[in-house]
């Protein structure tokens, strides 16, 4: 039985941009594993990457050559994540975010979060934010280290 066409599919041909489809594979892994391979074999250095997402998971992903376009509120509500646009949200660098979503936990990706961590911050009087937990990755190093420390 032929797929139902796909109207979102059809304006990307129609511009010429290319559909990756990895069977087995959300797209935003996908996404990640373009992300480390485009900059590795492109032949004019310096090309700027922007992924085009509601995902903010995607936002772990920016970089120098890596941004992150998303809607806030509606289609004329937008914003262009770059490194400084990550820090200024949320305190954190973007390759801090996976440990920081790790620690606090993700319904929308059913991550439970490290119970012990959620104890220790409400102990010392601080609440789960991105600020303190920016403060004990980049104090520790990094999630395992900030773990240990508990």
């Amino acid at each position: 039985m032929p797929e139902p066409p796909r109207p979102e599919l059809e304006a990307l041909e129609a511009f010429h941009i290319p559909i990756y489809e990895h069977e087995g594979f959300e797209a935003d892994d996908v996404i990640g594993t373009l992300v480390e391979q485009v900059p590795k074999k492109q032949k004019l250095p310096g090309v700027e990457i922007i992924i085009v997402t509601g995902d903010l998971d995607a936002l772990q992903l920016v970089n120098r050559h890596t941004k992150v376009y998303t809607l806030r509120k509606g289609i004329q509500d937008t914003v262009l994540y770059g490194e400084k646009e990550v820090r200024e949200r949320y305190g954190l660098n973007p390759d801090q975010l996976a440990d920081f979503r790790g620690l606090r936990g993700d319904p929308s990706d059913n991550i439970i979060g490290v119970p012990s961590l959620t104890n220790y911050w409400q102990r010392i009087g601080t609440v789960l934010s991105p600020a303190t937990a920016g403060d004990d990755i980049t104090t520790s190093g990094n999630m395992s280290a900030a773990s240990l420390s508990l």
